[in-house]
């Protein structure tokens, strides 16, 4: 079947609505995940626990953004209580993920190993994989969409130098 310019813009254009409704989707998603951070005062030598249910299979993430150059230490226990993704930072904060291996209430530490108290911003949260294959699949559709509304100003280019010439 050979592709017209004008279907290819109309392809163009549906995949370019498509895109822009599952970038809008994902992003209100990430948003909401990310709204959900909390700010912190730790005393020096002082540990905080939170709480989180985390279903298995799930990105389980945290990031901890700090303002002052203190050294602390974060991790989170199952619920178990084995240590996992145990981190050792300074200074303006970490990001860690790993993949849930199983469900129920975690719970995540971050330890103070300085002495001075600091604030800090911790996000604790899971992203869905729906977001995460929203997020490349609106990107990977936009980019094609464009390479087809590209497609049709290139033909209708080439057609009008075409009729140019003939005049």
């Amino acid at each position: 079947m050979y592709l017209t310019p004008e279907r290819a813009v109309k392809i163009g254009l549906i995949l370019i609505v498509i895109s822009i409704l599952l970038l809008g989707y994902s992003g209100f998603g990430l948003f909401s995940t990310a709204s959900a951070a909390k700010n912190t005062a730790i005393a020096g030598k002082s540990e905080k626990t939170m709480a989180i249910n985390v279903t298995s299979g799930l990105l389980l993430t945290y990031t901890v953004t700090s303002n002052s150059s203190g050294n602390f230490r974060a991790w989170f226990s199952e619920p178990s209580g084995a240590v996992v993704m145990e981190s050792n930072f300074t200074g303006s904060g970490i990001s860690k993920s790993i993949v849930a291996p199983v469900s129920g209430l975690w719970a995540f530490h971050i330890e103070n190993l300085g002495n001075n108290n600091s604030y800090l911003k911790i996000h604790l949260g899971q992203l869905s994989y729906f977001l995460e294959a929203g997020l490349y699949s609106g990107v990977t559709m936009l980019i094609v969409g464009l390479v087809f509304i590209f497609y049709f100003l290139n033909v209708q280019k080439r057609e009008n130098i075409r009729r140019s010439k003939n005049f």
